[in-house]
């Protein structure tokens, strides 16, 4: 059996303390990024940002080298986990430059460099999931780029 309570926390956590007992034990189990920490996570957007930019002037011009090291630079930092937008971007940057139609209703033909290599090393890092694009990852951009590799189903 499980008991559930609805508890409102007001937002600067004023009585968070009387809740869990003392400051240390609510430190414990709920901790606030401190300033430093803040600037951390800012840095690695900027950086993320910076990124996603570079891939995709880089994939705009055909050059899926570039846009495979930049990513593979951002998979190498170990202390950094891409968060799941911005794998989320990617793929949609990836599809929309090989697709023309990219979303819409129809057969899209291939128009411009599929970036193969960058949706698979998203794939065997388990970043893709298919909910990811409207229209599920597979359905709308493996199947009309007719790529069956990289497909979560050949492994």
């Amino acid at each position: 059996m499980v008991y559930t309570c609805e508890i409102t926390i007001p937002e600067r956590g004023i009585g968070l303390n009387a809740l869990l007992g003392s400051h240390a034990r609510t430190e414990e189990y709920i901790s606030l990024p401190s300033t430093a920490q803040a600037g951390k996570v800012n840095q690695k957007h900027e950086i993320q940002d910076r990124s996603m930019a570079d891939m995709q002037k880089a994939l705009s011009k055909g050059d899926t080298k570039t846009a495979n090291a930049r990513l593979n630079d951002l998979l190498s930092d170990q202390n950094a986990a891409l968060p799941g937008s911005f794998v989320k971007a990617l793929v949609k940057v990836v599809f929309e430059t090989a697709l023309p139609d990219f979303g819409k209703e129809g057969d899209s033909k291939k128009r411009g460099h599929y970036a193969s290599g960058i949706i698979t090393t998203l794939l065997q890092k388990g970043l893709v999931n298919d909910e990811m694009l409207s229209g599920g990852v597979v359905a709308a951009g493996l199947l009309p780029l007719a790529d069956w590799v990289s497909s979560p189903f050949s492994s």
